[in-house]
Order: structure tokens, then sequence, then C-alpha cells
């Protein structure tokens, strides 16, 4: 894994938001920052490659417009946060994909939402939740909403992905100096969620005594439902991933797939190495 935070780019408000939220992650765990802009060939999906040929007069004006979007994303980002590193990078091919792969390198891997979210949210097949499902280490959906200085939430399971999800947020709600809340959600005995959260902070309380933690056991049968509405009081909402391999939304688990195409607030999906 590397140490970058790696933030994907294109041209929307959207993909901007997540560019900055994607600084702010990189300057407080000190950390460069690497932009990155994939943009697709003229006849990408339109038929064989050999069909347009080594050279086509649009590719070098998409060529172009990447060059010139990402200089504008760079200089935006080091003018707003002095002293980040911020490199730069466009790549041809499939957005989703390239992604994907790219984020094996990365600590952090941001993107911003679906371009359409309208009705019952976006797409599961949407580039944010494709990369959320296939990227690896975490990747954060810069959704609309939440509260910028707000704690980071985490949802506590007691599961392995679960266990990653807590020391990804114990290590941001760290850099970021804010609170951590954790969150179970249970339809059981309360005593038995309010135990799981204490075992569940207890060693990173021991070996981070400045870490100032909230436990709230949450009594629901919906899951994905309650993590939403607590998640739009946080800067970021932490879970893992629970999928198993097959269907896409399968991949994201019943709640990440909630919250990454409908939550109202920047979500992590922790994947377990």
């Amino acid at each position: 894994m590397g140490k970058h935070v790696l933030a994907g780019v294109c041209d929307s408000d959207g993909s901007r938001a997540a560019a900055a939220f994607a600084a702010r992650l990189a300057h407080a765990n000190g950390a460069p920052l690497q932009l990155l802009h994939v943009y697709e060939e003229p006849f990408l999906g339109y038929g064989p490659r050999v069909l347009a040929g080594t050279y086509t007069i649009a590719e070098p004006q998409a060529q172009a417009q990447a060059l010139a979007l990402i200089a504008q994303e760079t200089r935006r980002l080091a003018f707003t946060f002095p002293g980040l590193t911020v490199m730069a990078q466009i790549r041809e091919g499939d957005a989703a994909r390239v992604l994907s792969v790219e984020s094996r390198k990365a600590a952090i891997t941001v993107l911003g939402p679906a371009a359409a979210r309208q009705g019952h949210g976006a797409s599961p097949h949407s580039i944010p939740a494709t990369v959320a499902a296939h990227g690896h280490h975490a990747v954060v959906i810069v959704n609309p909403g939440g509260q910028e200085h707000g704690p980071v939430l985490v949802g506590v399971d007691g599961t392995r992905p679960g266990q990653a999800a807590v020391g990804f947020a114990v290590r941001q709600a760290l850099a970021l100096d804010v609170p951590l809340v954790a969150i179970n959600v249970y339809a059981g005995p309360a005593t038995e969620a309010e135990e799981l959260l204490r075992m569940s902070l207890l060693p990173w309380e021991t070996v981070h005594p400045q870490l100032r933690t909230v436990l709230r056991p949450i009594h629901s049968a919906s899951p994905e439902y309650a993590m939403a509405d607590e998640s739009q009081h946080a800067s970021l909402t932490v879970v893992g991933s629970h999928g198993h391999a097959g269907y896409l939304a399968l991949l994201l688990g019943s709640v990440s797939q909630h919250l990454v195409r409908e939550g109202t607030s920047p979500v992590a999906i922790v994947h377990v190495p």
C-alpha cells in the first residue's frame, strides 16, 4: 500500500468537492496528493481499436482538455493547502477500471458522487460504486452533505472488516482532530451492543489516550438507514466492506451500498487487505 491519497478528477462540481476533501485528508495525514483524470479514447466502446488507427483527430483534443483540467485542479488545491505536495496524472481508458487498479497503490482513494443521483439514487454500476466495490484499502465517496468539522463516524460489528474500519476511523479522527463516534446497530440486548463497542475501542483508547470517543448503540432493524441518519452529522462515515464475490451490489454489502448510493455525507469503504 502506498502512502499517498489518490483523487479521481473530472469536470464536475462533485469531483471538485471530492478533490478538496482528498486534499484535506492528505494534508491532515501528512501525505502527498495524487490527482488522476481518466479519459476515454474516441472509439472506446464503439468498435475495434484498429478502426480508429493509432491516431485520431479527437484524441489530441481529449488529451489537451484532460491536461488543462488536471493543471487547473493542481493549482487550485496547491493554493488552498499551502505546503501540500500535489502530483497530477492523466490516463486513457475505462475510468472505473483504471481507478480500481490504481487504488492498490494508494492509502486512500477519493471520488465524487455518481454523475446522476435522482429518484432512488445512483446506479449500482456507477463509477463510484464500482470502485468502492472493486477498489483496495480505503475508498472514500464524497457525497454532498455532512458536517465539515463533525466527528468521524464508524460502524462497529466485531467482524474482521469492521475491525479494519475501526482502525481506519481512529487514524482519521486523530489526523483531523475530531471525536470518533462508534455505532453498533443492534436488534438484541442492549448490553451486548454496549460491550461490543467498549471492547472494540478499548485497545485504541489505550494506545491513543488523546482519542475522544463516543459509544452509541442504536436499536434498529435497518442498519443501513440508521447509519445514514447518523452520518448526516459526521465529517466522514466509515464502514467495512462485507461483500462477497459476484454481483456488484453483493461486493459492497447492504450498508456500504446504501451509503455509497444514497448517503448524505462522505463515506469510506474499508477493504481488508
